[in-house]
């Protein structure tokens, strides 16, 4: 995965509760973030005191969230369901919210008796549920926090009325602000999660908001410089700004502040009018509840992440919260795992490394890829994640190891720039002709040379193209003393989609894997540090 430093360094970012960069910040700004998490840390406590004093006022009303009977019922349910709280010292809650989807129950299910049953959680949880499947599989586990929320007509069928206002998706949001208001810490935990172990003591709370990453590694999860080049402006040409993943809505633990309510109530707004603004279209389409489910998750994904970081701007005003952004590692996504974590030889040890969660975020629809993670991660079976494909579905034969295992066999016979006039590699060839300058795990230059040269911050290297059958779009890099071979994709999607924009390393020696990137073009500082790592 992505991270500074030597390639050559076995070092990866811990399996503790803290990410983060490799090198140490100095005194002052290590004094400075310790003040400002103190600071923090005071807010929330005031703020949390004041909300423990209204939630022990049992009797008085909810906060007015909604119109209509069926709001009315379900923050009726939500507040009901709070009483039955089996732990109500627990220093947080744990809010899952299930709909109609039979994926979603099963994954629910599986949460249940893998992850809630045997880290002893059932005191902690509160389900809030429009499926009548879930709500009896929740109280059969011994989960006595419930709230069956029904459709309008009063009566609980398994599948509520197309016409309801309140999907799950909102009365996730709903049960969110009721529950904030109350002084919980509340966790809001998406089915389709595989919890290896309790989450709680692996939070910093020092932000209102700290939630998972859709990223896979420290460019796409923590941002990076994105520079935009003009070169009308000529000295200005270089435009500076952040950019990164966006933050995963289905693993988010939210402190009891006035900002992280005002976040439940901005996306628990946009979720009903989208769904009031929607829902004739649906009745027409005949959607199936699993078309439904995901379109309110898309939106549900935009809204959030728009309220995390959207700045206040014209009429709208921004919820402001403060947000940690989790270890990747520890808090991974399924694309991590699947498509990186299993295939390093490092790190698919389940004793060298085991996540604290695993979101199946990029395969929602796909629940046994969760009895697997459990299998692997919990019951060690061997290989037990290997049967699935990066993508969608199973691969027949496996998928075991990453793609560079056996074009590293061919590394002792590298000649520099070789393959470069082979028909087969020109497309590859003209983008690193075109874009000779990039990144390495984050770290820049990384140049790729004419004639088979390569410069790089740890000094000179050499570069060829892998000989065929394992080409086209693969390249072996030697530097260091140390072959890679890189694998080139297309970076990005739709419109901005750039073929052969970015690469995933895998190390000969030990199968450690790094993403790089096309990068801007070279600078005067970018030529200072390649001359230094030259020597020169």
């Amino acid at each position: 995965m992505e991270r500074q430093g030597h390639p050559g360094d076995q070092g990866r970012l811990p399996a503790g509760r803290h990410g983060g960069g490799r090198h140490a910040a100095p005194p002052r700004a290590r004094r400075h973030r310790r003040g400002l998490r103190q600071t923090l840390r005071r807010r929330h406590r005031r703020e949390a005191r004041r909300a423990l004093r209204a939630r022990q006022q049992r009797g008085r009303r909810a906060p007015d969230v909604g119109d209509g009977d069926e709001f009315a019922a379900a923050v009726a349910a939500v507040c009901a369901a709070l009483g039955n709280l089996g732990d109500p010292n627990a220093p947080d809650l744990i809010l899952v919210t299930v709909g109609d989807d039979a994926n979603e129950e099963a994954a629910f299910e599986a949460l249940l008796r893998d992850g809630v049953t045997r880290l002893g959680l059932k005191g902690r949880v509160l389900v809030a549920t429009t499926s009548s499947r879930a709500s009896s599989a929740a109280l059969a586990a011994g989960v006595k926090s419930v709230a069956l929320v029904a459709s309008n007509d009063g009566a609980r069928p398994s599948r509520p009325s197309k016409s309801a206002r309140l999907s799950s998706t909102a009365l996730k949001w709903l049960a969110a602000r009721i529950v904030l208001s109350r002084g919980w810490p509340t966790l809001l935990l998406d089915p389709r999660t595989a919890l290896i172990r309790d989450p709680s003591r692996y939070f910093s709370r020092d932000s209102d908001v700290e939630v998972a990453s859709d990223g896979w590694d420290d460019v796409t999860a923590y941002g990076y410089d994105n520079v935009v080049d003009d070169p009308e402006m000529d000295w200005s040409r270089f435009c500076h700004g952040g950019r990164v993943l966006t933050s995963d809505p289905g693993f988010a633990l939210l402190m009891p502040t006035e900002e992280s309510a005002k976040l439940a109530g901005l996306v628990f707004g946009r979720v009903v009018a989208e769904a009031a603004r929607v829902s004739p279209e649906r009745l027409r389409s005949d959607l199936s509840d699993a078309a439904e489910g995901a379109a309110d998750a898309d939106f549900e994904h935009l809204a959030f992440n728009e309220a995390l970081f959207l700045p206040s701007h014209g009429a709208y005003v921004s919820p402001g919260v403060t947000r940690r952004t989790l270890n990747y590692m520890c808090f991974a996504n399924s694309k991590h795992v699947f498509r990186f974590l299993r295939k390093d030889r490092r790190f698919k040890d389940r004793a060298e490394h085991a996540p604290v969660a695993v979101r199946l975020s990029y395969h929602p629809n796909e629940p046994n890829r969760l009895d697997d993670v459990y299998a692997y991660y919990l019951k060690g079976t061997s290989g037990a994640l290997n049967g699935w494909g990066d993508g969608v579905g199973r691969v027949k034969g496996g998928d075991a190891g990453g793609a560079g295992s056996k074009a590293c066999a061919q590394s002792g016979s590298l000649r520099p720039g070789q393959g470069t006039d082979e028909a087969r590699n020109s497309e590859l060839a003209s983008r690193l002709a075109t874009n000779p300058n990039w990144s390495w795990g984050g770290v820049t230059p990384f140049v790729f040379e004419p004639g088979g040269a390569l410069s790089t911050p740890w000094g000179p290297g050499e570069w060829g193209f892998v000989p065929a059958p394992d080409g086209p779009g693969k390249v072996i890099a030697k530097f260091v003393g140390t072959p890679h071979v890189l694998s080139f994709e297309t970076a990005g999607e739709g419109a901005g989609a750039v073929r052969n924009g970015m690469f995933v390393s895998e190390r000969c020696t030990d199968g450690d894997m790094i993403v790089g990137r096309i990068y801007a073009e070279l600078t005067d500082e970018d030529r200072k540090k390649l001359a230094s790592a030259r020597g020169g």
